[in-house]
């Protein structure tokens, strides 16, 4: 049974509730409430059930927004429009601005799903980071099933870092930016200079640009196409089955090195060769003088067409071709056609040997003296440039045919000498008076008498003291270190330098000079320089060397300029060819430039002297511009007035009026105190009658004479106000005056125009000229304006630092004892020895043990050498400026794009901490990085007998120029050299329709993974054919 009187006090209470909330209420969202009674304010808001409580809340598809005002309609598709962020009904999202209207985005480094329900994080490196859906990926990428990593697609490879998705490279001279991109084409990489993938530097591309070969040096070396031949003028070549590389036609290798082609040569003694291989045959290449040059071995001549090599013939009746061949035994060639032979010269005679035509006349070949003695005496058999020839012996002459002793030798035995002008005294023959004998004793030639007399020998021309014969012109002519006398009777020696003695002006070597009064001297219009003749000028501002040459009045030569122009004192004319002396103001002058000793606007008046132009004064010997009053002035002298100018001074740049003067700018004067005392007394004067100041009767009257009063007034306080003002710094200033006019520490001295206001000493002016400030001595003391620092000892360049303390301006620096400012260094290497300061000026830098500014550790000069940069770190990638702050922490590196990198051909480890060279397949490497620059990446650094090169890797095989898959028979293959056979008879098989397939002369056998001769197998199917046919019959 209900015990009512056991939950009576609780439905009292739920009554009083009631009873509060039957009035009713309208509420904000989250404030307690009743849904019975209550209404929620927020549209799309209700009073809902939160707990054991009622609160206004929003419904179903609505969130509060962020001040709980109102209720938002939530948005649950990535990409709806929004208001706040508290809309957007999935992690990582946020509602951001586009434009005009707000949309539900996913986070920076978010994505949204297909579906876009949802934001997934973005994964920033591949092979690496898990995703769960493709867009996560970087571009190019894609999300795989099976592993939950980023892989490129595709077509793509990842770069260095693994952030992004690279174009893979299919051919050479495509783009790139990373050597990854390269690996698919053989022995390449990517050159950062140009963007494109290049082959290394010992390989060269193919002809269709799809893989790299290896360059082929030599000739004879295996090539696949001509690019490889790198030899000039080489190509490849098929013999066969094999190519190599060969000289192209026309030409041939040099057999020494097999690196060279040279041109075939055809001709002899005429082109230039290099080697005896481009040479005919039984030829070889020679020296001939400065170049070299085909000719033919020993024991061989050549043919008349100068086109082959033919045998010389060792006796006479030798077959030959050319008479060039029986040349060595005296002979010549002649026959009929094909039948030719060597036969004996005319008067010759063949040898008891028969190997040589013996001569019958002196200079006729021969082969030993003994050939030449039987037929003349005093005769011998000796090498000539034609060969071996009969000649007299040294000592004797050839006289008509006989061997004789000639002129100055025995006369003959019928005493009668066989020579012209000569006769037999003492039984020698010698040359009559007047004659001398030939060098070849053979002749007696006439004396030359004077100069430029024929002549054929020196000695013709003995008479004659330093002559020689001129055998171009067949005269007498004095040797090179003299002249000919006038009379042509003597040469005279030649004489160099000046003063020196002479007979004729010839004999004088040096330039303009001439032979005067005995000795060698210097040309009109020329003076002597040293041992030189130089040229006299006239006209100012031209070249000389020496102050001799200029010949104008008070001229001389300038030695830095080398010019002639005017001493000190002295001014060129207008034009330049008179130096006119430098005149006070007020002296006599011809010229303007004569004036310029006076500053400003000067002239040379009418009158002949210097003088200002007009509109100008002269003071402090300088011309000024005149002012008036209010006009713009620099000097107090510029400042005139129309009268009484002593009453003005130049003040704040201005013309005024000094103190106690009042200005009248019409008239351009400055009035005195009086002239205000004056006027005032006659205006009282118009107004005064009986002794007593009386108004006029009348109102204009009146109104006229209290203005008149007023402006008196105005003017008198004015002036006054004028009278008792303190002055600034530079202005004027009474000393009488107390107190005094000048601001603190500063006093009233007298100056240029009149008593100013200056600092004491120890004191200068503010920038505002309202205060005298304190000259500081030392950097560390407070400062309010440069002034305080730049006038005293710290010198011009300290100014008053942002700090508020003196420093120096950019370019200078504190001295060692820190009392001065002096000059920086302006780059590194400049000397430091007197104040290792300077080089603070270049950051990073100081004075190094051989003082000069050179940069610290760590750091290296840029390449202008104005600053320090730091160097490098161990490690790639690092942010650089110039090369050498990579090199020397890391070998073979440079600055590319502001960052280190490996140089071309070198590949940064797998650290980022060093360069490696690239390596090509089969060559020693550390790490695979090295490797990939080959075979299409399926290679890598393998340890063989102890030493690691680069290898294929496993299911991989080699074959030029690359690594190649593994493929068995039956399996999918994408070129011939895929296919790979457990026997190696790579010929007999093929990539057939994209599949590794035997030849049509063989038979596969999958199992072995062979294939077979066509005809084993026939026979093997023809012995079990028969054997199942012999079963089957019984």
């Amino acid at each position: 049974m209900l015990n009512v009187r056991r939950f009576l006090p609780l439905a009292l209470f739920i009554i009083g509730i009631q009873f509060s909330y039957s009035v009713g209420a309208e509420l904000n969202l989250g404030v307690n409430c009743n849904s019975e009674i209550d209404t929620c304010l927020a549209e799309n808001a209700e009073c809902l059930s939160v707990g054991d409580t009622e609160q206004c809340a929003c419904q179903r598809g609505y969130v509060e927004n962020q001040d709980k005002s109102k209720c938002l309609e939530s948005k649950d598709t990535i990409g709806g429009y929004c208001d706040e962020t508290v809309q957007c009904d999935f992690e990582n999202s946020a509602c951001t601005a586009d434009g005009e209207q707000k949309y539900c985005f996913c986070n920076d480094d978010y994505v949204p799903d297909d579906s876009f329900k949802q934001c997934y994080p973005k994964v920033g490196t591949i092979d690496k980071d898990d995703c769960e859906i493709t867009k996560q990926c970087p571009r190019n990428a894609e999300c795989k099933s099976d592993t939950n990593q980023c892989s490129c697609t595709e077509g793509f490879v990842k770069n260095f870092q693994g952030t992004a998705c690279l174009d893979e490279a299919k051919a050479l001279n495509d783009h790139c930016s990373e050597d990854i991109q390269c690996a698919g084409i053989l022995s390449s990489y990517c050159n950062r200079v140009v963007g494109e993938c290049r082959c290394i530097s010992s390989h060269i591309a193919s002809e269709d640009l799809s893989t790299c070969l290896t360059k082929t040096n030599a000739v004879g070396g295996l090539c696949e196409e001509s690019p490889q031949c790198v030899v000039e003028n080489s190509a490849c070549v098929a013999y066969g089955d094999v190519k190599y590389c060969d000289c192209d036609a026309d030409f041939v290798p040099d057999l020494n090195s097999l690196q060279k082609c040279y041109p075939e040569i055809n001709t002899l003694e005429n082109d230039i060769c290099e080697v005896s291989n481009q040479c005919p045959s039984n030829a070889e290449c020679k020296n001939h003088g400065d170049a070299k040059k085909c000719s033919c071995k020993e024991e061989f001549v050549s043919n008349p067409q100068g086109t082959l090599c033919l045998q010389v013939a060792d006796k006479i009746g030798f077959i030959c071709s050319s008479s060039a061949q029986c040349e060595r035994i005296n002979g010549y060639c002649f026959g009929p056609f094909g039948l030719e032979k060597c036969r004996c010269n005319q008067n010759t005679s063949p040898n008891l040997a028969n190997t040589f035509c013996n001569p019958n006349d002196l200079g006729a070949p021969c082969q030993e003296s003994i050939d030449c003695t039987a037929n003349w005496e005093n005769s011998e058999c000796v090498s000539g440039t034609s060969g071996k020839v009969c000649k007299c012996v040294p000592g004797y002459v050839e006289i008509n045919g006989e061997c004789l002793e000639g002129i100055g030798g025995a006369c003959p035995v019928n005493g009668n000498c066989p020579y012209e002008n000569s006769n037999c005294v003492d039984n020698i023959c010698q040359c009559n008076d007047g004659f001398v004998g030939s060098i070849d004793k053979k002749s007696c030639l006439k004396k030359a008498e004077k100069l430029n007399d024929e002549c054929q020998e020196r000695a013709q021309c003995s008479n004659i003291v330093s002559a020689i014969c001129n055998t171009v012109v067949g005269e007498c002519r004095c040797v090179s270190t003299h002249v000919p006398s006038l009379d042509l009777s003597t040469c005279l020696k030649k004489v160099s330098g000046l003063n020196t003695p002479c007979e004729q002006s010839d004999q004088c070597t040096t330039s303009n000079a001439q032979c005067l009064g005995g000795l060698c001297t210097c040309k009109d219009n020329f003076v002597q320089g040293g041992n030189f003749c130089l040229e006299k000028i006239d006209t100012l501002g031209e070249g000389c060397r020496i102050s001799a040459q200029c010949t104008p009045a008070n001229s001389v030569c300038v030695a830095e300029q080398l010019i002639c122009d005017c001493e000190t004192e002295f001014v060129r004319s207008e034009n330049n060819k008179t130096c006119l002396p430098l005149v006070d103001f007020g002296e006599p002058c011809l010229e303007l430039a004569q004036c310029t000793l006076t500053e400003g606007d000067v002239t040379c008046s009418s009158e002949g002297k210097c003088a200002c132009d007009a509109g100008n004064i002269f003071a402090e010997n300088m011309c000024w511009q005149r002012k008036s009053l209010d006009e713009q002035c620099t000097k107090t002298i510029q400042c005139q007035l129309a009268e009484n100018s002593e009453r003005v001074h130049c003040l704040d740049d201005k013309c005024q009026c000094k103190a106690s003067y009042i200005p009248d700018k019409t008239n351009n004067i400055c009035n005195t105190g009086a002239h205000i005392s004056i006027a005032m007394a006659s205006l009282l004067s118009s107004h005064k009658a009986d002794g007593h100041f009386i108004l006029p009767a009348s109102e204009s009257q009146r109104g006229s004479a209290m203005a008149s009063i007023r402006i008196f007034l105005f003017v008198f306080l004015a002036s006054l106000v004028v009278l008792s003002r303190a002055e600034n710094i530079g202005e004027t200033c009474d000393a009488a005056v107390t107190p005094p006019q000048c601001p603190d520490n500063a006093e009233c001295k007298e100056g240029e125009g009149g008593p100013l206001c200056e600092c004491v000493t120890g004191y200068v002016s503010s920038d505002n000229k309202e205060r005298c400030l304190k000259v500081l001595s030392n950097f560390d003391d407070t400062c309010e304006e440069s002034a305080q620092c730049n006038t005293g000892v710290l010198g011009v360049t300290a100014v008053c630092g942002e700090s508020g303390k003196c420093t120096c301006t950019e370019g200078t620096v504190e001295n060692s004892a820190g009392d001065k400012c002096i000059q920086g260094a302006v780059r590194l290497g400049e000397s430091c020895s007197d104040e290792p300061n300077i080089c603070n000026t270049v950051e990073n830098s100081e004075c190094n043990a051989e003082d000069m500014c050179a940069c610290k550790d760590s750091f290296v000069a840029s390449l202008t050498g104005e600053k320090c940069l730091a160097v490098v770190d161990g490690s790639l990638g690092n942010p650089c400026e110039e090369n050498s702050q990579c090199n020397p922490k890391i070998p073979n590196t440079e600055c590319v794009d502001n960052k280190c990198a490996c140089k071309i051909n070198f590949v940064g480890d797998i650290n980022a901490a060093s360069c490696l060279a690239y390596a090509g397949y089969g060559e020693e490497c550390k790490e695979n990085s090295q490797c990939t620059a080959e075979t299409d990446g399926q290679v890598s650094c393998v340890l063989v007998e102890g030493k690691s090169i680069c290898q294929c890797k496993p299911q991989n095989h080699y074959i030029t120029p690359k690594c190649w898959f593994d493929r068995k028979l039956n399996e999918q293959c994408t070129d011939k050299k895929e296919c790979i056979l457990s026997d190696g008879q790579s010929d007999r098989v093929d990539c057939i329709e994209n599949m590794c397939t035997c030849t049509s002369a063989y038979v596969a056998d999958f199992e072995q993974n062979k294939c077979n001769s066509g005809v084993r197998n026939s026979l093997a199917i023809i012995i079990f054919a028969i054997a199942a046919l012999f079963l089957k019959m019984c």
